[in-house]
């Protein structure tokens, strides 16, 4: 597996993501949220942070030279939302996930050991490949799911608290 993803859900309504790749070291990497409500909580040494034209974070190494395995955890705070409808405890979560693949894309949404899990009658994705026809994608099947081709991944997910 080439690339990486793990997207957890927390209770504070922030959403914590964990990306690696092995196949060589990252040059950059651009976080899409805006700049001041991203915690870095790790990155491979050597970066330098700044912020883009966009307001987004955008790490950056000085040598992409090195082989190996690279690593960058972070948290969108406030990136949960408070859902618009008749239940005021649910959340929504929506982003598009760009799929950068020669090989393999592994991606990890949610847990089943979360807090919050996805409503499935009322949450959905649709992955749209790089030259080909898009397809729905149900939330178990991005409890783990493999990519083999580049393109964008469009989630649209309600989100409830589950009992312990």
């Amino acid at each position: 597996m080439d690339r990486k993803l793990s997207i957890s859900f927390r209770v504070d309504r922030s959403v914590e993501y964990h990306f690696s790749r092995n196949e060589r070291s990252l040059s950059a990497y651009v976080i899409d949220h805006p700049a001041g409500q991203v915690e870095l909580l790790y990155a491979d040494p050597g970066y330098e942070a700044s912020t883009d034209a966009n307001g987004r974070l955008r790490l950056s190494w000085a040598s992409n030279s090195r082989r190996g395995w690279s690593e960058v955890g972070y948290r969108k705070l406030d990136k949960l939302k408070l859902f618009e409808g008749e239940r005021s405890e649910l959340l929504s979560f929506s982003e598009d996930i760009e799929i950068k693949s020669q090989t393999h894309f592994g991606l990890w949404l949610g847990s089943r050991h979360s807090p919050l899990s996805a409503v499935k009658a009322r949450s959905n994705a649709t992955f749209a490949p790089d030259g080909g026809l898009p397809f729905q994608l149900k939330p178990r099947e991005l409890e783990e799911e493999v990519f083999r081709s580049s393109g964008v991944l469009r989630v649209r997910w309600i989100l409830e608290r589950v009992a312990p």
